[in-house]
């Protein structure tokens, strides 16, 4: 499988992104939005998810990373359509 393009692959992967937070480093957009798509789709390892959110919260969000995540969110997310009476 040929994951160049990936942004997470790209930025070396889950430990990178850790380290970042860690280190109080704003994660791009790309990588934000990949990191919450990743958890969305049930890719991620409760661990990785559980250290990502940790150091988001420890780092504190910033609003380009908010936006990012929300995107992620958004586009996951199903319409429901309910009757109207």
């Amino acid at each position: 499988m040929d994951n160049r393009g990936d942004p997470l692959v790209d930025g070396g992967g889950w430990p990178a992104i850790i380290d970042d937070l860690v280190a109080g480093r704003d994660l791009t957009t790309e990588v934000a939005r990949a990191a919450v798509e990743v958890m969305l789709n049930g890719d991620a390892d409760p661990a990785v998810v559980s250290a990502f959110l940790v150091g988001m919260r420890a780092k504190g969000e910033s609003p380009t990373e908010i936006a990012a995540m929300l995107d992620a969110v958004d586009a996951a997310a199903l319409t429901v359509h309910l009757p109207t009476e």
